[in-house]
């Protein structure tokens, strides 16, 4: 499951995929009203949808669904017009495990253009989104699988996408000027998930080693800091949110599938009780 908010309209979506293909839609502020449910027969039953992305304009809403079996494609789904469905001609025939999403703000010339990044076995794509158009292609060494991470962040007024390998590999890209600035590579690590905490840290989600890992994006992404949290055993994902006592805290989940709440002080993560 996912969560898209609409940024005009300011509203909260939840979207989720079975493993029979059937795609569901909830508004989140609507007391968790379906609004979508469509079973995408382009792929075959258990195919295995495994990444999920919305993508909101004045008029229009698409969900971009990709699989990693037998079809490596990945499909663009109009909400409006479900029975379209629209192939990223290009993907190469790649397993996609990570879809992220980068609308480039500052370029007046591109105002109605979406730009679908596509995260997958060896290699990393970016389309255009109306014209489909795949513009950007890297290529690294094949034990690298892009399997997590996808955040795409503002670093000194430049656009920039971060994601990782579960070989421990980040890759930080500069997607104005449409090359890698960043190599990091950390040993015996699983990462899952980023966040921009704030103007001069990335926090690096390591589920395999329950540590919360802390680059300095000031400093080359530096790692500053390493933060064992015990309870972290299940910890799929993070988010940053702003708690009514403790003011801004990560959100991830813990042990026995509760969820763990951790305040970050300079560059040492506390956590405190489970909910």
């Amino acid at each position: 499951m996912k969560i898209f908010k609409n940024q005009r309209t300011k509203k909260e979506f939840l979207i989720s995929i079975d493993t029979g293909n059937i795609v569901i839609v909830w508004d989140i502020q609507e007391k968790f009203n379906k609004i979508f449910e469509k079973y995408i027969n382009y792929y075959e039953p258990f195919t295995f949808i495994y990444s999920t992305l919305m993508i909101f304009s004045e008029k229009n809403t698409w969900i971009v669904a990709s699989s990693i079996l037998e079809k490596n494609q990945t499909l663009i789904i109009d909400l409006n017009k479900s029975d379209n469905f629209i192939e990223i001609k290009e993907s190469e025939n790649i397993p996609v495990y990570c879809l992220c999403y980068w609308f480039n703000e500052d370029a007046e010339e591109e105002k109605d253009i979406h730009n679908i990044i596509q995260c997958g076995q060896n290699k990393l794509l970016i389309t255009k989104f109306p014209s489909n158009k795949t513009y950007l292609k890297i290529d690294t060494e094949e034990k690298y699988m892009y399997n997590s991470g996808g955040l795409v962040f503002k670093a000194e007024e430049k656009d920039m996408l971060s994601v990782s390998s579960c070989s421990g590999l980040i890759l930080i890209i500069d997607l104005i000027n449409k090359n890698v600035v960043k190599k990091i590579e950390i040993k015996s690590v699983h990462i899952f998930s980023f966040i921009k905490w704030n103007e001069n840290y990335l926090l690096v989600n390591d589920m395999r080693n329950r540590q919360i890992i802390i680059m300095d994006i000031k400093k080359e992404y530096k790692i500053v800091s390493k933060n064992y949290i015990p309870e972290m055993e299940i910890d799929v994902f993070m988010k940053k949110i702003r708690h009514p006592n403790y003011g801004e805290c990560i959100l991830t989940s813990g042990k026995n599938f509760k969820i763990k709440l951790l305040m970050l002080k300079g560059v040492i993560a506390t956590s405190d009780d489970e909910y």
